[in-house]
């Protein structure tokens, strides 16, 4: 839901025409995609390390090593197939609208920020006072 938003945002944004719309969707695409799948490879990590972690006591620490390390080169990785993805973008943009794209990127983000802020503030007006409820 929040890519197609912010497809049309973007569009609207960066004055993309209807010539140029066809160059710009796949790229765009390919761009949310890389995120989405580094997001996701990261979350599994970290839930990973979450629970090796849960007690000393079972502590495997070569276990642990190995999850780190995967999760630095995941991070590695991740920028990577990012940063090709925005370039791959930068090339169907001219430079004004590469510079609006950075900008919107910031704006999208702040935005996402404060829904989830929002969420957790609606979730939070929504809990039961009691505190012996559960």
């Amino acid at each position: 839901m929040l890519d197609g938003y912010e497809l049309i945002q973007a569009q609207e944004m960066l004055q993309i025409g209807d010539e140029q719309f066809p160059r710009f969707l796949p790229k765009l695409r390919a761009l949310q995609d890389a995120r989405r799948r580094a997001q996701m490879q990261r979350v599994r990590v970290i839930q990973e390390l979450r629970g090796m972690t849960q007690s000393r006591a079972t502590l495997d620490e070569a276990r642990l090593k190995d999850s780190l390390k995967t999760l630095d080169d995941l991070d590695a990785r991740s920028a990577v197939d990012i940063r090709q993805a925005r370039e791959a973008l930068d090339q169907v943009l001219d430079v004004y609208q590469q510079a609006r794209f950075r900008l919107f990127e910031a704006m999208m983000e702040q935005r996402k920020l404060e829904l989830v802020m929002r969420a957790r503030q609606a979730n939070r007006q929504n809990r039961p006072q009691n505190p012996s409820i559960p």
